[in-house]
């Protein structure tokens, strides 16, 4: 896929920070989860979804959190 408009490119943007605010709270690794936060939860449901999308083995290999941290800093 390319995005060659600048205004979808703006919303895909927005669209991972939003992401990122949903699921991460200030966590910049899977290390240093508080795990009776709401954000966790979000979390959770959303490494569940990417399973339709990724095998369990390709999830367990990275560290989702790290990469939502990097969407808060766009």
């Amino acid at each position: 896929m390319i995005i060659t408009d600048p205004k979808e490119n703006e919303v895909i943007i927005n669209l991972l920070r939003v992401l990122a605010y949903d699921c991460n709270l200030y966590w910049d690794s899977e290390d240093e989860i508080d795990y009776d936060k709401q954000e966790y939860d979000s979390y959770l449901k959303l490494k569940e979804k990417l399973a339709y999308f990724m095998t369990e083995k390709e999830i367990k290999e990275i560290d989702l959190m790290k990469i939502l941290y990097k969407f808060k800093q766009i």
